[in-house]
Formats: structure tokens, sequence, C-alpha cells
């Protein structure tokens, strides 16, 4: 009896352990982000495309076919782009899956997907990923509406999110300029590099953003 129960658990594990990732779900994840990260966005037909692949990860992950983490977590990907509450819905629970099964993969993903739960509600988020721009804000990026009370910064930064202080600086920093902007306005690179002196010397008072990252984005742009 021991051994025939000894047995089934080997078989379980072993049959878990060999659960393969859904090579079509991993697809189409993999073409929602790629799709996003061109330049020039066809919105129109980028939306058509995101409504067929969330109807077919709905119906994959309906029919039980998300095994591992990886499948969850691509399903998350997927969800997070529909249009309603029952989509976001679902993209919490993939996410929270996928992070359960595997504490490796991107935790910041969970927290987004919560927040965009929560703003998709009109309710306030609780992490601060999610930025709006729009009349209110004219034209500005401003973080959505928050509720500091229910999490702390400890959980923030568990789930890879910034610190409500550091939300405060990523806010005014995505509002600067860019350098490339004034470079193309001007076609002079001596200008340019005036321009980060006198702006480094500004400090938080700076139009421009210069810091070492978009320096360095800058960089790649004129090499591109």
């Amino acid at each position: 009896m021991n051994k025939i129960f000894f047995s089934l658990i080997v078989l379980v594990t072993i049959s878990n352990g060999f659960a393969q990732t859904n090579s079509e779900l991993q697809k189409m994840a993999d073409a929602d982000q790629s799709e996003r990260m061109s330049g020039n966005i066809n919105w129109v037909e980028l939306n058509k495309k995101d409504s067929i692949r969330l109807a077919k990860a709905t119906q994959l992950f309906n029919d039980g076919e998300l095994e591992t983490a990886q499948d969850y977590y691509n399903a998350g990907i997927i969800f997070q782009h529909g249009k309603d509450t029952i989509a976001s819905k679902m993209a919490v629970e993939s996410f929270k899956k996928a992070i359960e099964m595997d504490s490796t993969l991107n935790r910041w993903w969970y927290a987004a997907a919560v927040d965009r739960d929560l703003m998709r509600r009109e309710e306030p988020q609780i992490y601060g990923t999610q930025y709006v721009s729009n009349s209110s804000t004219n034209g500005k990026l401003k973080r959505y509406k928050i509720d500091t009370t229910k999490i702390t910064d400890k959980e923030r930064i568990y789930y890879r999110v910034e610190t409500l202080e550091e939300q405060k600086q990523k806010e005014r920093i995505m509002n600067l300029k860019s350098i490339f902007s004034f470079y193309v306005e001007n076609s002079s690179i001596e200008k340019t590099i005036a321009l980060i002196k006198n702006e480094k010397a500004k400090g938080k008072t700076s139009v421009y953003n210069v810091s070492e990252s978009a320096i360095n984005s800058f960089g790649y742009q004129l090499m591109g």
C-alpha cells in the first residue's frame, strides 16, 4: 500500500516537472509586447490583434490549458490589454498565480495589474504604477489617484514598484523635455552639450531630462 502511494507521488511529481509552457500562448505574449515596441503604432490594427489574442487566451484559460508559471504570466500580459474589468481581473488572477508558482518572475506586473483593475473600476490605485495624461492634467503625465494607506513602501519595493517619494520624482522626470528634442530643433551637438551642462547645474529645477540614463539614451539615438 505504501509502495503504491509512493509510486503515485513520484508519478505526479515527474508529470508536473515536465509540464511544458504553452507555445501558442508564449507566441501571443511575445507578439503583444513586440508590437508595442515598434516605432509608429497603428492602434486600430493593434486593438484588433489584442481582441483576437484575448479571446484565444480566455479560451485556453477556461479549458485548463495553463500549466506552468510562464503560462499564467503570459496570459496576464494578454489579459491586461483587454478593455473591461473582466479582463483586468483575469490579469490580476493570472499574475498572482504565476508569482505563487515562481517568485523569480517580474512581480511588478502583478502590482500594475492590480492598479489597472482598480483604475478601471474608478477606484484609487494602491501601488502607484499608473499614470494618466489628459485635459485635466494639461497634457502632462500625472500619477493616477492613489490610496496610500492600503500598503506600505516595503510591499511596493517587494513588487518592484517605486516608493511614494520616488514616484513623485518619477512624475517630475517623466514630464521633462528630452535632450534629443533640443538637438533636433538646433542641429548642433555643441549647443546640446552646453545645454546638458547648464541643465545639470540646475538640479531639480531643470527643464530637460539630463539624468545619466537620458544622456545614454541620447547617445544611442545619435548612433541610430
